[in-house]
Formats: C-alpha cells, structure tokens, sequence
C-alpha cells in the first residue's frame, strides 16, 4: 500500500501546479511493531491499538493496516526505504551521488 500511497501523493502534486508527479519528491512514514512471527505480533499490539487514543474505537487493526503505513508483522515483511524507487532520471542521480560520497569516504 505504500506505493498506492506514494502515487497518490505524487498526482496530488501535480494537480496542485508544483510540478509534474515525476518531479514531487515524496517521503512516506509509518509505524511498525515486529515479533519473530507475525500473529505474535498482531497478538501483542491489539490491545495497545484497541485502546490508544490515536489508533482504537475507530477501524479495527486489519483495516488500520491495509489502509495506513501501520503495520504489525514480521521484520522482513515491514517495507524499507530503500524498497521505494523514485521514478525517472532522479533515481540514476541519486544512485550516482550515493556512489561518489562512497568513494569519497574511503
């Protein structure tokens, strides 16, 4: 959902004139509880969901992360930064730019 959220933002972008959603540079956060396995991990937040001021009396957890960056699972299900591509020509300067401050600290 991350990149459903990403686009979404983008086209945001361009429809408010800053830009084309190529060009809009989109940070996304979120939340993450992680256990050994995931239905240990939902086992132990849904009380802390349910009854936080921010999180519970609303949508149930299942929905809360479909629809949200919240996610209980296991580590190597929760998404990385360095999973989200930015499209276009910015992503080769980027790689590029990582690679010179490499290079550089050696």
């Amino acid at each position: 959902h991350y990149m459903k959220l990403i686009g979404y933002y983008r086209q945001r972008f361009e429809h408010y004139g800053h830009g084309t959603a190529a060009q809009a540079i989109v940070g996304l956060g979120g939340q993450a509880f992680m256990r050994a396995k995931s239905q240990d991990a939902v086992s132990e937040f849904r009380p802390y969901f349910d009854n936080a001021p921010v999180y519970g009396h609303g949508p149930s957890l299942e929905d809360f992360t479909e629809q949200t960056p919240l996610t209980a699972a296991l580590a190597r299900d929760v998404p990385l930064a360095r999973d989200v591509r930015r499209p276009g020509p910015s992503a080769a300067s980027a790689h590029r730019l990582s690679a010179a401050s490499r290079s550089q600290a050696v």
